[in-house]
């Protein structure tokens, strides 16, 4: 599974919704129009620390630093060295 699909499964989860529906947002788009909110943004960090073995810094667990997909995926991909 690529790293885009494994983000976008752990926000489907987190949101308990419909992958579908994170797939259907652009990958620039902020992520607030899925409903994620604070306690979400933790819960996907923890949730993409636990699933793919990485660690977030803690300078860059700022929202605005992680909102969109496409974001998150070049955070995760240079942690895994992708």
């Amino acid at each position: 599974m690529e790293i885009k699909e494994q983000i976008i499964a752990v926000i489907a989860s987190a949101l308990n919704i419909d992958t579908e529906q994170v797939n259907g947002i652009s990958a620039d788009e902020n992520l607030n129009r899925l409903g994620v909110d604070s306690v979400n943004f933790i819960e996907i960090i923890v949730s993409l620390e636990d699933k793919l073995h990485i660690v977030f810094d803690d300078e860059e667990l700022l929202l605005d630093n992680l909102n969109t997909l496409n974001k998150l995926e070049k955070v995760v991909s240079q942690k895994l060295g992708i």
